[in-house]
């Protein structure tokens, strides 16, 4: 996940979870405080949230992968840097990889079922044995910012 909401910090105002388009923000039901937890699968990383939060609460994990950024094969390091990937809005139907297309192309192709080349970093680890969608954030809840 590219971006986790300090519990401890989250005022449970739903500032986040209005502006996400993804509907990757989701209200935690088993916390008195009904705060919010980010589902990575959801998530494309596009950091409305961070900008709408009004006491700094959501954090970029150091250790996620990102869309078009660290562990994306489409980082401005690489070669497919102007390819497009459906960014998880549509999958394949056959194998649930996020879908890709090079640049000028309209046809949009699985580099799993078509090429052989394997999954999404993201939907690659979704896929493994026992994925569950984090409820509860485990790392240290870094303090508010001041603004």
């Amino acid at each position: 996940m590219s971006f986790y909401i300090a519990d401890s910090v989250c005022i449970s105002c739903g500032a986040c979870e209005f502006v996400c388009d993804t509907l990757a923000i989701k209200r935690r039901e088993e916390t008195y405080r009904g705060t919010f937890v980010i589902d990575p699968m959801l998530c494309f990383d596009c950091g409305v949230c961070v900008k709408n939060c009004p006491v700094d609460c959501i954090y970029q994990d150091a250790e996620s992968i990102i869309c078009h950024g660290r562990g994306c094969p489409l980082n401005v390091k690489s070669p497919m840097k102007d390819w497009e990937c459906s960014e998880l809005k549509e999958l394949c139907k056959a194998c649930g990889n996020v879908l890709w297309r090079k640049p000028g192309e309209a046809q949009w192709f699985c580099f799993n079922c078509d090429s052989g080349k394997g999954l999404c970093p993201k939907v690659k680890a979704a896929q493994k044995p026992g994925y569950v969608v984090p409820v509860i954030n485990a790392k240290l809840e870094p303090k508010a910012r001041a603004r």
